[in-house]
């Protein structure tokens, strides 16, 4: 969805103002624990982890991004429990004759909200775009990577394997790019599930953009969690689109999530405690599987979300 002029110019400088704050203080040598330097040294970002931040440190992203309209977009697409505008990253990057990013769709699921701060309505200037109704075309391919890899239902984040996901292979049947110009305050929501980029910025342009990330389940995934089959960072589907069936509280997917949380939490609680040796993953799975298939439930449970 794009929808343009969404802040008004008062809005948007407090916005901008806000998100310099950010930059600078993640350039700093005593940068606080909630902000982040993301994208390596080449790149100026800096990730501000919202859901972390008790002090209210940048009002102004914050009353943006707690927006009525978003919340009930996040409720009616992820559902509950998920973690709204979890993450905010402060994006600025300076031409270089070339596309600021390679289309892909992303690793994790996610619903980005990217607002642009300053106009962008011409070719050279860094336009965001997508390549239309290509959201089947990312999760089959996705999915067939995971089912190819996955090692007891999972795949560990951070590892060589976890790199190794096709998501920058465009297929055959790709869609023409299509850019999204527009004014500074222009508020474009997209499933990071569609194959996207940021086109081509030219040199002497500059790309100023403030994007907020919602993760669906109560953590967000970092290096040595888990992306598991029982996650909706697999069934990866909005709410309507999981065999038709709503996620909520009484689906079988957030029985499944909920286990899988537990289950990730007592592994890492071992690994913790030096039991590692035990391979506590390789003894659990096998007996889970094998309790699974003899009772059926394993082919219920799939026929119940849509993956048969």
């Amino acid at each position: 969805a794009v929808l343009p002029n969404f802040v008004s110019y008062e809005k948007l400088n407090a916005i901008q103002i806000e998100y310099d704050s950010i930059r600078n203080a993640g350039k700093s040598q005593g940068r606080p624990g909630i902000i982040r330097g993301i994208g390596g040294d080449k790149k100026d970002y800096y990730a501000y982890d919202r859901h972390l931040d008790n002090q209210n440190t940048f009002p102004q992203i914050n009353s943006f991004f707690s927006h009525t309209m978003l919340d009930q977009l996040v409720s009616r697409m992820i559902g509950q429990p998920c973690l709204q505008n979890a993450e905010i990253y402060a994006t600025f990057d300076e031409g270089e004759g070339k596309e600021v990013l390679p289309s892909h769709f992303d690793k994790t699921w996610n619903l980005k909200f990217m607002l642009y701060l300053d106009d962008i309505k011409e070719k050279g200037q860094g336009a965001f775009g997508v390549h239309p109704s290509t959201t089947h075309l990312a999760r089959t391919q996705f999915r067939h990577w995971f089912n190819a890899n996955k090692r007891f239902g999972a795949i560990e984040v951070g590892s060589e394997v976890y790199y190794s996901m096709t998501n920058q292979e465009l297929p055959a049947e790709l869609t023409e790019f299509i850019e999204i110009y527009g004014d500074a305050g222009t508020l474009i929501v997209f499933n990071t599930d569609c194959f996207h980029s940021a086109s081509k910025l030219d040199i002497g342009q500059s790309r100023r953009v403030i994007r907020a990330h919602t993760y669906p389940q109560r953590k967000m995934l970092g290096l040595g969690d888990r992306l598991s089959i029982w996650s909706r960072h697999y069934s990866r589907g909005e709410r309507w689109e999981n065999n038709s069936r709503p996620y909520n509280k009484l689906s079988a997917i957030f029985w499944l999530e909920f286990l899988e949380h537990l289950y990730s939490s007592v592994v890492k609680s071992v690994k913790d405690w030096q039991l590692k040796k035990l391979n506590v993953k390789a003894l659990i799975y096998p007996l889970i599987n094998k309790v699974l298939l003899l009772t059926g439930t394993k082919s219920l449970i799939k026929k119940m979300l849509g993956f048969q």
